[in-house]
């Protein structure tokens, strides 16, 4: 029994480490195409079709607009990890932030590629990036995802554990709900400890509920009075025991205006700084909840996370779309786009795309 487990776990593992591989080593030859700008050598690379920044071109245009474009002085390099997915579809997709570097200037876009086998080859099938395809309402219908990057070195440490001391399922404690073990502003914890001064102790949770909760009053006071709060669920738990509705979204808002109507929900997440340039953005039963919540409710959830400085005044205010997060962890580019351009704003929301803004 042992043993044929060990097989299938060394076949599996080998598959995903076999795909990762291909992926990142055609993703960074990619990029140093750009850089020697040997266009020729992107007729290796492409599939006969291409999904290129919103329109579907085939190979030949795809490496005509490369050269035209490629003619000038330009150079690229990729500064975040890859980020890979894989889809029911066959596809695979790989996330990634790219800076550019011309006479326009110095930019950063938050790219990714497209990869199918072909003829037992593995091809770019699609090439673009997030603000391309914002501009030209892309939608990518690339089925359930049925492993990510994580899924190599998860498979790597239970394939160790197998061999070394039979079979063991390991799971790591994570932190508690919100994720607060990674705070260390000393300006947070004087004022935690100034709203407890009546000699309450304070422990670890108390202090996570607190700066949730300050979090939570700072981003409730930057809706305008249009919206109705319609819900604002509390975190209480006792022994074990909590309301079945702890597991929806923090907030429920409804706008309200003559002859318009939207009604949505909102998780709030402060971290008080990145970890290795990435948000751990919530568990995943936790994202599963709200997604049920989403379809059974019909409304759109979206996660407002707030990262650095204060929970009461953070550095940077991202607006997650729930249904654009597929992994747990976010890196720094895949946010660039949600970024909320002015952290001192209000919020909107448009009813027609259902975009909170």
């Amino acid at each position: 029994m042992r043993i044929g487990m060990s097989i299938c776990f060394l076949l599996l593992l080998a598959s995903c480490s076999n795909y990762e591989d291909q992926c990142k080593s055609l993703t960074y030859e990619w990029n140093e195409l750009h850089n020697s700008h040997n266009t020729e050598k992107f007729e290796e690379l492409y599939d006969t079709e291409v999904l290129f920044y919103g329109f579907r071109y085939t190979k030949s245009k795809c490496i005509a607009i490369k050269k035209k474009f490629l003619s000038s002085s330009f150079e690229q390099e990729i500064i975040s990890p890859l980020v890979l997915y894989k889809y029911s579809s066959g596809v695979i997709k790989c996330d990634f932030t790219k800076r550019t570097h011309s006479k326009k200037g110095i930019k950063e876009h938050l790219c990714y590629l497209l990869f199918k086998e072909v003829n037992n080859k593995l091809q770019i099938t699609g090439e673009s990036d997030f603000l391309s395809d914002q501009k030209r309402n892309v939608q990518l219908n690339l089925g359930t995802i049925q492993s990510g990057s994580k899924g190599y070195y998860i498979l790597t440490s239970l394939l160790i554990l197998l061999i070394g001391s039979g079979i063991y399922f390991v799971r790591r404690k994570r932190k508690s709900d919100d994720g607060m073990g990674i705070y260390t502003s000393e300006a947070v914890e004087e004022k935690i400890e100034l709203k407890s001064s009546a000699n309450l102790k304070v422990d670890t949770i108390d202090k996570n509920v607190e700066k949730g909760r300050l979090f939570e009053n700072y981003i409730t006071a930057k809706f305008h009075e249009v919206f109705k709060l319609k819900e604002w669920r509390g975190d209480k738990i006792h022994e074990g025991r909590y309301a079945h509705n702890n597991m929806y979204p923090d907030m429920e808002w409804e706008l309200i205006l003559p002859n318009v109507y939207g009604k949505f929900a909102v998780e709030c997440k402060y971290r008080s700084q990145y970890i290795n340039n990435s948000v751990d953005i919530a568990k995943e039963y936790q994202l599963n909840n709200y997604r049920n919540y989403s379809k059974e409710n019909k409304i759109p959830v979206f996660i407002i996370l707030g990262v650095g400085g204060l929970p009461d005044n953070p550095s940077e205010i991202f607006i997650i779309p729930l249904s654009e997060i597929q992994s747990p962890i976010l890196y720094k580019g895949q946010l660039a786009r949600f970024r909320k351009a002015k952290v001192t704003g209000t919020f909107g929301y448009n009813v027609y795309t259902k975009e909170l803004l």
